[in-house]
C-alpha cells in the first residue's frame, strides 16, 4: 500500500487465474477502446469519507486509458479491513471525452429490489451528479490521482 495525502492508493494488478485466464472484467464495453486487458493494471485511490474511489486504467504495456469511480459507501478502514458497499453507479472518463455515468440500469434494478433504501440511493444519484459535473469542470478526479500515475505508484511500491 503507498500512502499519498488524504487517500489511500494501492497498484492492482488485475487478477489471473493459474492457467493465466484473466478473470477480471473488459472496459471495452465503456468506450471503443480497450480500457482494461488481460496484464492491465489499476491504481485504485480511496479517499476518508468519500462516496466514490477512483481508479486510474492502463492498458498492459501501461498505456493510460483513463479514470474510473466506482460511487460506493464511505470506506471504515478499521483494524486493516475494508469495509463498503458498491451502490452500483460508476463513472468513466476517458483521456479527451467526457465523463460518462454507467450502470444506471443496474442501480435502478437495485434500487427497485430493496438492495439499496431510498436515503442511500438519494445520496449515490448525488455523488455520481457531483462527479459528472466536477469532471465537465475539469476539477475531477482531483489533483492528487493526477500526479499519482501507474510509475510513481509502482516506483513507490518498489521503495
Amino acid at each position: 500500500m503507498v500512502h499519498v495525502p488524504e487517500c489511500v492508493a494501492r497498484h492492482w494488478p488485475l487478477p489471473h487465474r493459474a492457467d493465466g485466464a484473466f478473470t477480471g472484467f473488459y472496459a471495452n464495453v465503456i468506450t471503443p477502446e480497450v480500457a482494461l486487458e488481460q496484464g492491465s493494471s489499476v491504481v485504485w485511490f480511496t479517499f476518508p469519507n468519500a462516496w466514490h474511489d477512483i481508479g486510474r486504467f492502463h492498458r498492459a504495456d501501461g498505456a493510460f486509458t483513463g479514470f474510473y469511480a466506482n460511487v460506493i459507501t464511505p470506506v471504515d478502514l478499521s483494524d486493516d479491513v475494508w469495509h463498503t458497499t458498491d451502490l452500483y453507479l460508476d463513472v468513466w472518463l476517458a483521456p479527451g471525452r467526457e465523463a460518462q455515468l454507467l450502470d444506471e440500469e443496474e442501480f435502478d434494478e437495485a434500487v427497485g429490489r430493496g438492495l439499496i433504501d431510498a436515503d442511500t440511493a438519494t445520496r449515490a444519484r448525488e455523488e455520481a451528479a457531483h462527479l459528472l459535473e466536477a469532471a465537465k469542470n475539469g476539477q475531477w478526479p482531483p489533483q492528487v490521482v493526477r500526479e499519482w500515475t501507474l510509475e510513481r505508484a509502482l516506483a513507490a511500491k518498489a521503495g
